[in-house]
């Protein structure tokens, strides 16, 4: 197997950890917020990375007992008609929403908790292509 080969193999398996991880910790979070689990949306990206593994994504979210929903169906929770608050301090990635709820609803969180990548794929994704 090819250098390339190998590293596309570890970022895909680095990948789907680190989602499964942001998984549960957004579940948490949302229980924290909400006191009780919501429906999620999870945005993905059309790149290669996320057409290599979407099988195996999928197959994530339904060993973690999740359900596949209409976006409608989704937003129609009440938690999705909390007010938006564009809140950038909490997350590396942007303001998620877990994290504009809880200013919103005046619940502590603690953002230093999520998770991020492995310092392995992050210094793999500044190298030149």
């Amino acid at each position: 197997m090819s250098k390339d080969n190998e590293s596309a193999t570890r970022v895909r398996a680095e990948y789907l950890v680190y989602t499964s991880t942001e998984i549960d910790y957004y579940t948490g979070l949302h229980k924290q917020i909400f006191g009780r689990e919501i429906p999620h949306i999870m945005v993905l990206h059309v790149n290669r990375l996320n057409a290599d593994v979407i099988d195996q994504l999928l197959e994530l979210f339904e060993q973690k007992h999740y359900l596949f929903k209409t976006l409608d169906s989704v937003l129609s929770d009440p938690a999705y008609d909390t007010p938006d608050r564009f809140l950038p301090r909490y997350s590396k990635s942007g303001p998620m929403w877990g994290y504009r709820w809880a200013e919103v609803l005046d619940v502590p969180v603690n953002g230093n908790l999520e998770t991020e990548p492995s310092p392995w794929v992050i210094q793999y994704g500044k190298q030149p292509k």
